[in-house]
């Protein structure tokens, strides 16, 4: 006579997914719990192709129901030290020129339906976006990488590289295939 194994039964109702933790029920929410619309940051520079992270983060949010965020930051000039120095009045003139140029590309490759937010703010680049998808509470962060690698990289940095490491939610990072400027 063969000995007879029970499996111990499993309750896979809907209720006992919801009560598994966290990622359950965010798994729930990502299909389609209108609560609170997700919330994706986009940190973008004028200078590069962030207009792959812009439509990517876009479709994003018409798929799971988010708001963009979108982030730029100047880095300030370390030689500009006083109010009546002359750069002082072209760093004034850059930040508008930025202010203008992010809201453009914003409401084109997003569109004011999905734009929550644009900021431009002045600091090292991985720490405001660090700092900025804290105190937004960001879902995601959704921003355009160089793809450098080798001397480059290790020259000029990586700013997509440092926030993955840091970052307080997940970061998907876009390279835009195309080399088109903004």
């Amino acid at each position: 006579m063969k000995p007879t194994h029970t499996k111990a039964s499993r309750d896979v109702s809907p209720a006992s997914r919801s009560q598994r933790g966290p990622r359950a029920s965010r798994r729930q929410e990502l299909k389609g719990n209108k609560a609170k619309p997700l919330s994706i940051l986009v940190p973008i520079d004028i200078f590069d192709p962030s207009r792959a992270a812009l439509e990517f983060a876009a479709d994003f949010a018409r798929r799971y129901g988010g708001r963009v965020l979108v982030l730029s930051v100047i880095q300030p000039d370390p030689f500009v030290r006083s109010e009546r120095n002359p750069l002082v009045a072209s760093q004034k003139t850059l930040r508008d020129r930025v202010v203008f140029k992010v809201s453009d590309l914003a409401k084109r490759h997003v569109g004011e339906d999905l734009l929550e937010k644009i900021l431009v703010q002045s600091g090292k680049p991985f720490e405001k976006i660090i700092e900025t998808a804290r105190a937004l509470k960001a879902d995601f962060i959704v921003m355009a990488t160089h793809g450098y690698t080798g001397l480059k990289h290790m020259l000029l940095g990586s700013t997509a590289e440092r926030v993955i490491r840091f970052a307080p939610c997940p970061v998907m990072t876009v390279r835009d295939q195309g080399g088109r400027e903004p």
